[in-house]
Formats: structure tokens, sequence, C-alpha cells
């Protein structure tokens, strides 16, 4: 029988934001058991920023900072299948 494996993130995320400018990222993930269906979540995001989980192992960060979102923020995303 296959192992279960967790699933994990691709890719490489967009870590700066410019004020007044549109903010996005494609989140991307793969699992290696085919099937799986995969659930992504934000566990810590600034406000500005919006979440999409598209069902189909991919979600969408996006939102434009403003001037009074200067700074360092955490963002943080899990993605988990039914095991």
């Amino acid at each position: 029988s296959a192992e279960n494996v967790a699933p994990y993130f691709t890719g490489t995320p967009l870590t700066v934001a410019t004020v007044g400018t549109n903010y996005s990222y494609l989140v991307k993930t793969q699992d290696d058991n085919a099937g799986d269906t995969l659930t992504i979540s934000v566990t810590a995001a600034p406000g500005w920023l919006a979440f999409v989980d598209h069902a189909d192992g991919t979600a969408t960060l996006s939102g434009t900072p403003t001037a009074g979102d200067m700074g360092a923020h955490v963002v943080m995303l899990r993605v988990q299948d039914a095991a």
C-alpha cells in the first residue's frame, strides 16, 4: 500500500508589496498522493491581503497596501489533505 505523504507548497512567494500597487500571488501546492483533495488556508496575514482558495490545489493572495500598512507583516499559509 502507498504511504500517505503530506502536501506541500511549490514555487517562491512574492515577499515584497508596494504601497498603492496591487499585490497578487498565485499559491501552488502539490500532493504526491494522487486524488487527495487539498485545502489551503491562511493562519496569519495583514488585513489588506485577501485570500481565495480555488479548490484545485491553488489559491490567490491579493490586495493593495496603503501607507498605513508599511512595515513587516507575517503571512502564514497551511495546506492539508484529509489524512
